[in-house]
């Protein structure tokens, strides 16, 4: 017999999508969408330019380095705006993950509670920051918060559903190492909870 009931509720779906809109209407409205740069967004900037002659090549990860390049030959000369919109469209989805973490692990607690902590963590000033500047601290959260919510999907393994836990598994541990790319540190994130 078929389970018919909804995987996920219609209020937890509208509460968390409204969090992450309004997490965006914030990002958007009340920030200056000027791209932030720090002393290390010029080595990764070099290294998007020069890869493994780059002077300071072996003091940062490739990742970010890979992004820039990416949106440098989409946006040609507004590759930074698209860059620090980029963040903000991950920062947002980052957000309604962490949503949905909180409701699964806290499986009684009211959804607009859940939204409430989401808001006072993703509203907080020096995540915003981040968000905009061009350094690599909003992308690998949302690709570490990713990979934690696929494994968690990963089904018991039976013979019917075997291409199901491979391609979970497999996205799963790209998006771990997609995060490691990026920022080495956040596989920590990863491994303390897989572990």
């Amino acid at each position: 017999m078929k389970d018919n009931t909804p995987i996920i509720d219609f209020n937890e779906l509208l509460s968390s999508i409204f969090s992450g809109l309004l997490i965006f209407i914030f990002c958007v409205s009340f920030t200056e969408l000027t791209p932030l740069k720090f002393l290390d967004t010029e080595d990764y900037i070099v290294i998007s330019e020069k890869w493994f002659e780059a002077e300071n090549f072996d003091r940062r990860s490739i990742g970010y380095p890979i992004l820039i390049w990416f949106h440098k030959a989409v946006f040609n000369g507004d590759w930074e705006y698209a860059m620090i919109h980029f963040q903000i469209i991950l920062y947002v989805f980052s957000s309604i993950i962490f949503w949905y973490m909180i409701k699964r692990t806290f499986q009684n607690i009211n959804i607009y509670l859940v939204s409430i902590i989401m808001l006072f963590c993703f509203l907080n000033p020096q995540s915003l920051a981040f968000t905009l500047a061009l350094l690599p601290e909003s992308a690998p959260l949302f690709f570490a918060l990713l990979s934690l919510l696929l494994f968690e999907k990963i089904p018991s393994y039976n013979d019917r559903n075997k291409y199901k836990v491979l391609y979970i598994s497999f996205f799963s541990a790209f998006s771990a190492f997609f995060a490691y790319l990026l920022k080495p540190i956040w596989l920590l994130l990863v491994f303390s909870i897989y572990l």
